[in-house]
């Protein structure tokens, strides 16, 4: 029930602006419908036509012949076609306009994530090719600023969910293994391990803590802990969102 109520409530929160428009356009359609004009009712029907409920054409053609003026024609015809003509092309040009930002939206998402998985070869390779201790710290840390940078594009909707949570899926892997680095010479290191690094450069201040990155980690390593599942965007969606938070 929990984990429905979760979905549901990440699900809100995502889509609120879509939600809050449905709302708004079935509200005004529905008290534009209650609140009409009253009609005048009908002296006859048409022949050719089956009757039908005064209530129902009045609505829509509520102009009663015998009592106004010509001038009223022009009055339905303006109420009638062009009013709902000129709001349709205003909502067609808005979604075109939102179809446009979104597509060029998407656009930088992807010049975004192929920087960071370009920047995170390379620093993989600076890690494994560092032949001093000092190459080798200044390459970890380069790693976790990569990854709070990736979380602070991942909060500005620079990163798409899935990848993001695919990600996080693979910091959960590692931090399951905990494995060794392979480290240069012969010294006393800071660090040796995969979670001693995150912990070292923590305490050294190269992210803040704590915050909200801090806890994604931390909820990414209990998930390292006790096996869970493949993660989901739903799992980690409440770290996107740190109200009161510098990050």
């Amino acid at each position: 029930m929990m984990k429905l109520f979760r979905y549901a409530f990440a699900g809100l929160f995502r889509y609120w602006p879509g939600i809050i428009g449905i709302l708004f356009a079935a509200g005004l359609s529905y008290f534009s419908w209650l609140y009409w004009p009253a009609a005048h009712k009908p002296h006859h029907h048409h022949v050719l036509f089956r009757p039908v409920s005064p209530d129902v054409v009045h609505r829509v053609f509520p102009r009663d012949a015998t009592k106004d003026t010509r001038n009223g024609d022009y009055y339905y015809l303006v109420n009638i076609l062009f009013i709902p003509l000129q709001t349709g092309l205003l909502l067609l040009a808005g979604f075109a306009g939102f179809r446009t930002l979104r597509q060029g939206h998407h656009f930088k998402q992807y010049d975004v994530e192929a920087a960071c998985i370009r920047d995170y070869l390379e620093i993989e390779r600076q890690i494994s090719q560092a032949r001093t201790e000092q190459d080798f710290n200044s390459a970890v840390r380069s790693y976790w600023v990569l990854m709070l940078y990736e979380y602070y594009w991942w909060r500005k909707n620079l990163l798409s969910r899935e990848l993001f949570a695919n990600w996080c899926q693979f910091r959960v892997q590692r931090f399951r293994t905990n494995a060794n680095y392979a480290l240069p010479g012969t010294g006393t290191p800071p660090f040796r391990t995969y979670r001693q690094g995150y912990e070292h450069f923590r305490t050294q201040k190269v992210f803040p803590s704590p915050s909200r990155f801090d806890d994604l980690m931390k909820a990414l390593m209990d998930r390292a802990t006790t096996g869970a599942e493949d993660l989901n965007w739903k799992d980690i969606e409440q770290f996107r969102h740190g109200f009161g938070k510098v990050i």
